[in-house]
């Protein structure tokens, strides 16, 4: 599971709003070898999770429930419904 918490304050237009996404990722069953490959060539540790979904790690995705982008590292798609109209996009 995948959590990313956002909060948006901006006193000068009376904006204070947050929201949550969850995501959840499931993977197929992996190999010592593919994880081993995966290791040392992507080098995950800076990862949340240790894997890019957007990378290689892809392969070992078996299904994914809820918003890619969210996983990737930020839920830009409900971001975007939620202030569209207080970033005045879409007047």
């Amino acid at each position: 599971e995948v959590y990313t918490g956002v909060s948006i304050i901006n006193k000068d237009k009376s904006v204070n709003e947050k929201f949550y996404e969850k995501t959840v990722v499931s993977f197929n069953k992996i190999t010592k070898k593919d994880m081993e490959f995966y290791i040392d060539r992507y080098k995950p540790y800076d990862k949340a999770g240790s894997y890019g979904i957007q990378e290689w790690s892809s392969i070992f995705i078996k299904k994914i429930n809820g918003c890619f982008y969210n996983v990737v590292g930020f839920p830009l798609p409900k971001f975007y419904k939620l202030f569209a109209k207080e970033l005045n996009i879409n007047k």
